[in-house]
């Protein structure tokens, strides 16, 4: 499945529209995403594309989002700080379910938001 040493800037870029559109002072709305989904806009980590599923709000006054996509079995679960982006890869195929990594990805996504990223 590869690793998120592969992630490029680039990628990150594919990862950050699906909660914020770039400009704007306040992030995308369920809406939006919808739209993303809808015109059939993936994210893609080490050279895989990886088809939106679901995006949810958490932290304190839904302040952060959680993204996840997939690609047959395998995915991403992707979430947000003001700063910073966590991805965790899920394969279900090898014993590794998304909601489990969607857990630990939100909890290191809040306990960077809490030290200010």
């Amino acid at each position: 499945m590869g690793d998120a040493d592969g992630i490029t800037k680039d990628d990150v870029a594919t990862m950050t529209k699906c909660w914020w559109d770039g400009a704007s002072a306040e992030w995308n709305t369920d809406a939006a995403f919808d739209e993303l989904c809808k015109t059939g806009h993936k994210i893609t980590a080490n050279g895989i594309s990886y088809m939106l599923r679901s995006s949810r709000t958490f932290g304190d006054g839904d302040s952060q989002c959680m993204v996840t996509a997939c690609k047959g079995k395998k995915g991403l679960v992707v979430a947000h700080g003001d700063f910073i982006t966590v991805v965790g890869m899920y394969d279900d195929n090898e014993g590794k379910p998304v909601g489990p990594v969607s857990v630990q990805v939100q909890k290191v996504a809040e306990s960077y938001k809490e030290q200010g990223y």
